[in-house]
C-alpha cells in the first residue's frame, strides 16, 4: 500500500505523458506520406514524422516546411536533437513539386508551381497540411524557411486558431536587391537578360517577374533551368545537400506572387498566433525590407507585431542548414536552434540587444556576431 501511494505522488509530481498520436491523425499523415511518395524521391527529401522522446512529458506537434530548392533535411539537426528531446513530435513535410530524384537528362523541375498554377497548388497543400494538424496532439506550432515560410505563415493565416505559435525563418516575399548573381554559371544568361530589360537590371525581382509575365516575348525564356552553380553541384552535393541545385525564373516568379498575396492577406488578418521572425541583415536572396513590411502589417491589422530579430549579414539565407554552403563556419547556428527551441516549447521571445543604423532603425539585431559568438543567452 505504501509502495502504491509513493508510485502514485511520483506520477503527480513527475507526470510522464507519451507521445502518442492518435487515429484520427495517422490517418491523413499516411495519406499525405503515400501520395507524396508516389513520386521518386530523394531519400533525404521525403517526409518524415520524428517522434518526440518516450522519457519526456509530451508538448504537442510542430510542422515545418523547408526552404526553395531543398529538402526535409534541412530540419533534422533541430527536429533530432533539440525539438523531440523537448517532447514535440516534429512533422518534417515537402513543398509541393521538389524533391524528385534528379535526372539530368529529365527536367523534373516541371512539378514546381508555376506563374499559371501557383494559387491553386499552395492553396491545396495548405489546406492539406491544415487538415493534418488539425488532428495532431497538444500545442500545435508551424515553422518555415524561405519559401517554406510563405506556406507556415498561410497555413497561420487560413486556420489562425489552429496553432499556438508560428516561427519564420528568413522568409521569402520577394528576390532581394543585394548584388548577387543566381549563380556563377548563370552570369552571362542574368547580364543578357539585364541588358535588355534596362532599368530592371538592379531589381532582380523585377527582372524575374519581367522575364516570366505571360504577356512578353521573353516569357518562354522563365522555363530555360537555371543553376545554383557549381558549389552547389559539386561541393554541397559532395557534402550530402539533397533537393535541387537548379530552379527556373518562372517558378521564382510563381513565389514571388506567392509573398505579395500574403502581404495582403497580412493587412487583413483579424488575428494571428504568436510569431517569431528570424531575418538576415541584407539578405542577399530574401528582400528584408519586406519582412519588415510584413510585421508592420501585422501590427497594424491585430495590434500585435511578430517578434523580429536579424541576424548579421554574415549569415546566410539558409540560416539553420548545414548542407547549404557546408565551408561555412556557421558559428550561430546552436544559438539559433537553442533559442528557436526555446520559442517553440514556451513562446521565449529571441533576444536582441543591438540598436542599428538609422536605416533600419527600430529593428535590432539578433546578438551573434563573428566578433562576440557567445552574445545570444537563453
Amino acid at each position: 500500500m505504501k509502495l502504491f501511494a509513493l508510485l502514485t505522488l511520483t506520477l503527480l509530481c513527475n507526470p510522464i505523458v507519451h507521445a502518442k498520436q492518435t487515429e484520427k491523425f495517422e490517418k491523413p499523415w499516411s495519406t499525405y506520406v503515400a501520395e507524396t511518395e508516389k513520386n521518386d524521391l530523394q531519400e533525404n527529401c521525403k517526409p518524415q514524422w520524428i517522434k518526440a522522446k518516450a522519457d519526456v512529458p509530451f508538448k504537442g506537434t510542430i510542422m515545418l516546411h523547408h526552404g526553395f530548392t531543398a529538402c526535409t533535411q534541412q530540419y533534422f539537426e533541430w527536429s533530432k536533437n533539440y525539438l523531440s528531446p523537448k517532447g514535440y513530435d516534429v512533422l518534417l513535410v515537402v513543398l509541393p513539386g521538389h524533391g524528385l530524384v534528379w535526372d539530368e537528362n529529365k527536367n523534373d523541375l516541371d512539378g514546381y508551381p508555376t506563374r499559371d498554377n501557383w494559387y491553386g497548388v499552395y492553396h491545396s497543400a495548405v489546406q492539406s497540411f491544415n487538415s493534418i494538424m488539425a488532428e495532431s496532439s497538444g500545442d500545435h506550432v508551424v515553422g518555415g524557411l524561405s519559401v517554406g515560410a510563405e506556406v507556415a505563415l498561410d497555413s497561420a493565416l487560413e486556420e489562425p486558431n489552429l496553432y499556438q505559435r508560428v516561427i519564420l525563418f528568413t522568409p521569402f516575399f520577394r528576390l532581394s536587391s543585394a548584388k548577387k548573381e543566381f549563380g556563377p554559371d548563370d552570369s552571362k544568361w542574368v547580364k543578357f537578360l539585364q541588358s535588355i530589360t534596362g532599368g530592371l537590371n538592379k531589381k532582380k525581382g523585377a527582372l524575374v517577374d519581367f522575364v516570366a509575365n505571360p504577356k512578353n516575348r521573353l516569357c518562354k525564356l522563365a522555363d530555360k533551368r537555371q543553376t545554383w552553380g557549381k558549389g552547389c553541384e559539386v561541393t554541397e552535393r559532395k557534402n550530402g545537400r539533397a533537393g535541387y541545385c537548379q530552379f527556373t525564373f518562372d517558378a521564382v516568379s510563381a513565389d514571388q506572387q506567392y509573398g505579395s498575396l500574403l502581404l495582403n492577406k497580412t493587412q487583413s488578418a483579424l488575428k494571428l498566433p504568436k510569431m517569431q521572425v528570424l531575418g538576415v541583415e541584407n539578405d542577399p536572396t530574401a528582400a528584408s525590407f519586406l519582412t519588415r513590411r510584413f510585421v508592420e502589417n501585422a501590427k497594424l491589422a491585430t495590434g500585435v507585431a511578430p517578434n523580429l530579430c536579424f541576424f548579421h549579414k554574415d549569415a546566410n539565407h539558409s540560416l539553420l542548414s548545414r548542407f547549404d554552403s557546408p565551408k561555412e563556419n556557421k558559428y550561430w547556428i546552436p544559438f539559433l536552434l537553442e533559442q528557436a527551441t526555446a520559442f517553440v516549447v514556451s513562446g521565449t521571445e529571441v533576444k536582441k540587444s543591438i540598436s542599428v543604423s538609422d536605416i533600419e532603425a527600430n529593428y535590432p539585431y539578433c546578438d551573434v556576431s563573428s566578433e562576440n559568438p557567445k552574445a545570444i543567452t537563453l
